[in-house]
């Protein structure tokens, strides 16, 4: 099915809440991967979903280059 402009489908977004409702139940955490566009950031938040990964953030890194960038961010 066709979703909104998110990119999530109507048919995810049942599994979603489901997912983000059971995991508060059991006082975990939920982190959607592979969010790839703001608008998909935007209607995670929406449902509550508690963390959010992907190239929407961007793409993968070693640690020592994750080091590098915060680093050069942040002065330090």
């Amino acid at each position: 099915q066709m979703g909104d402009d998110s990119g999530i489908s109507h048919t995810q977004v049942p599994i979603i809440r489901a997912v983000v409702s059971l995991a508060t139940e059991l006082d975990l955490v939920v982190i959607a991967e592979g969010v790839e566009t703001l608008e998909e950031i935007e209607r995670l938040q929406q449902l509550n979903c508690h963390y959010a990964q992907g190239f929407a953030f961007g793409a993968a890194m070693s640690g020592a280059e994750l080091g590098k960038r915060l680093a050069a961010q942040f002065g330090r």
